[in-house]
């Protein structure tokens, strides 16, 4: 934390840390009462217990595998670093959940100091500073996936370090800084592979700065060095998955929203199905000869991605829609999880009304709900509301105040992390928690009115 804080300032942070400690704990006095609701197999947080099961066998010495019984075999979709996170906790305290969920909830509080020192860094503001972490710390949303038995608050830490050690690094020039931010990214994909391509996207920002300020050659072999340990990192994981099932890549998850989801998808609107029933019909469609069975998990799912890619490719019509409908849904509450939690069973959220009912009919069964459902959605809604709207206000005063590079590096963070998951067949709001931090930052920049810190 910042060394030239006033005392007041201190003791403000203080208290927000405070703050986001009480509201996080008061969810997690729901999650222990029945944590099987949540994280047993059609538990209403779905992956947490295939998580969970990867950490049990690491920690039995059954290895990386989600299988219940023997003879234990290796798990494709799933990357290491959460699964070795929970490990890490369940060799520590035992086999107890609410460990683990307590580790996130510091985890989400630190990430919450984090956006505190990367606003006050690129805005030069104790003021924008505060007023970001603030509202990161608040944020309905957020402080509810902190006690998800998923990857959301874990790689949520470790983009936020890494684009705070590249602002860091373009306030210091440091070289090892570049390098460290890049070795975390790497550490951030094999958290969720989603995140594969951004590092090149942020490296091109990074290069193109340099290359304005006519200093390309003097960092471009820390440029290439940073690139290569980003690559051999998640190298290792390819090569585990090419020893273990012949195909060289990081995750086939992608492969499997893009089937699953975005075909599943097409067929569901285009024939006018359910997307259970669109799968099946895929499945059938596809998948079915002898042949095909034979293949391995990740094997499949190339074939699998190909198939998708051809039926993206002739309906484009109805892929575009479901990537709109999905980036819309990025930007709704996540009040539908946070509700079944809360104990309601029925889902309830903004995109599950509209989309089974239709606007108008939604909008009459939105008046209809319970009125507690209710008020979560229009709180969680308005609040973020006035973050995108705040952001939009920081940027504009960003460019007033010519921080391109600062706009340019971030929007296309918060783009990718919204935009990819869309692509790739579903994405709801658990995909925007990540780009949370950065939209804070510029919301932090709106409420200036000076230049005072």
């Amino acid at each position: 934390m910042a060394k030239d804080l006033k005392r007041e300032d201190y003791l403000k942070l203080v208290g927000i840390v405070l703050l986001g400690f009480a509201l996080r704990l008061i969810v997690f006095t729901f999650f222990i009462k029945e944590p099987e609701k949540h994280f047993l197999p059609g538990g209403q947080l779905g992956d947490a217990f295939w998580y969970d099961r990867i950490a049990v066998n690491l920690m039995n010495g059954n290895g990386f595998s989600a299988a219940l019984t023997e003879p234990y075999l290796p798990d494709s979709i799933r990357t290491p670093i959460y699964p070795v996170f929970l490990t890490i906790i369940y060799c520590l305290f035992g086999h107890k959940i609410y460990f683990a969920i307590l580790a996130q909830i510091f985890i989400s509080l630190i990430t919450a100091i984090l956006v505190f020192n990367l606003s006050k860094l690129i805005w030069r503001s104790t003021t924008a500073g505060i007023a970001s972490m603030s509202l990161f710390i608040v944020d309905p949303d957020t402080l509810f996936i902190s006690n998800y038995l998923l990857t959301e608050t874990l790689f949520t830490f470790f983009v936020t370090i890494s684009l705070f050690l590249i602002s860091k690094q373009w306030d210091n020039e440091s070289w090892a800084l570049l390098i460290i931010s890049f070795i975390i990214m790497a550490i951030a994909t094999l958290t969720r592979p989603i995140f594969i391509y951004l590092p090149m996207v942020i490296m091109g920002v990074v290069s193109v700065r340099y290359y304005k300020l006519g200093r390309l050659k003097d960092y471009i072999w820390i440029i290439i060095l940073s690139l290569l340990s980003y690559f051999a990192l998640i190298s290792i994981w390819c090569y585990r998955n090419y020893r273990t099932f012949g195909v060289f890549e990081i995750s086939p998850i992608g492969s499997y929203n893009l089937f699953y989801y975005g075909t599943a998808g097409i067929e569901s609107q285009r024939l006018g199905i359910s997307i259970d029933e669109a799968r099946k019909k895929l499945d059938d469609t596809y998948f079915n000869d002898t042949k095909f069975l034979s293949l391995n998990f990740p094997k499949k799912l190339s074939i699998a991605r190909n198939y998708a890619l051809k039926h993206i490719t002739k309906y484009p019509y109805y892929f575009s829609k479901i990537t709109v409908n999905n980036i819309i849904a990025t930007f709704l509450p996540l009040a539908e999880t946070i509700k079944q939690v809360l104990g309601e069973s029925k889902k309830t959220g903004l995109r599950d009304i509209f989309e089974q009912s239709g606007i108008k009919q939604g909008l009459i069964h939105l008046c209809k709900i319970d009125k507690s459902i209710l008020m979560l959605l229009i709180g969680t809604l308005s609040f973020l509301l006035f973050i995108y709207v705040t952001v939009i206000v920081g940027i504009v005063r960003a460019i007033k105040k010519n921080h391109y590079y600062i706009i340019v590096l971030f929007t296309s963070v918060i783009a990718y992390l919204v935009i990819i998951p869309a692509i790739t067949g579903y994405s709801d709001a658990r995909f925007r928690i990540p780009a949370m931090p950065f939209m804070c930052v510029f919301s932090g920049f709106a409420f200036l009115r000076s230049n005072r810190k």
